[in-house]
């Protein structure tokens, strides 16, 4: 599952069945640790034949259910659009993270006229009250050494230029904390950005214009 992919960006891959999805667990697990936008799909073995316990058979629904926001088998070829755009939708819904489709083969096989649909999505983007936000201020603007800590919501919102400028004018380090597996490019992150001095007046005017 390792590839050279964007960070954020919404991706798809396919395993194959049950020790297929097996050793993928490690990956899944460190897709749904940095919250990475994928479908992940799996071949399963025909419908009704895992009574005769074969040996590829799984439960893929149960295995993949703790590790995805999201797990579903496809019993029938018409749902296959309806259950892919969900899917996406789904997994690119913040908080954004893997889901799961198990596709039995007699489903796979199958021949029927469907209806693709079309895509939806959901805008979850919401802003604290100015209140909130006057108390945040006023409580950044009383901390005698404030030290300015982030996380990896700040590299997929692509605000790390705005991160490095708010410590430079709040005159505070900055620190990145990454999970171990993420892969990211930019040439300002460092161990510790940035220290230089502001005056109390200065950091209250940036702060000030920042959230207005």
């Amino acid at each position: 599952m390792a590839s050279a992919v964007p960070w954020g960006k919404f991706v798809a891959c396919n395993v194959h069945v049950a020790h297929g999805l097996g050793n993928a667990m490690g990956s899944l697990y460190n897709a749904r640790f940095t919250g990475t936008p994928m479908i992940l799909t799996a071949g399963q073995e025909e419908q009704g034949h895992g009574l005769m316990e074969p040996l590829f058979y799984g439960p893929l629904v149960q295995m993949a259910e703790p590790l995805v926001k999201w797990a579903v088998e496809v019993t029938r070829l018409e749902d296959l659009p309806r259950i892919v755009r969900r899917a996406a939708k789904i997994a690119t819904t913040p908080p954004t993270g893997p889901v799961f489709i198990s596709l039995p083969g007699d489903t796979l096989n199958a021949e029927a006229d469907i209806e693709l649909g079309r895509s939806t999505r959901v805008d979850t983007r919401v802003a604290p009250s100015r209140e909130a936000l006057d108390a945040l201020v006023d409580r950044i603007l009383s901390a005698r050494r404030p030290v300015l800590v982030v996380g990896d919501e700040i590299v997929k919102s692509d605000a790390l230029d705005e991160a490095a400028l708010l410590a430079s004018r709040l005159g505070c380090p900055a620190y990145l904390r990454l999970s171990p597996i993420a892969r990211i490019s930019s040439p300002i992150i460092h161990a510790s950005w940035v220290r230089c001095r502001a005056t109390n007046s200065k950091r209250a005017k940036f702060l000030r214009l920042t959230i207005s």
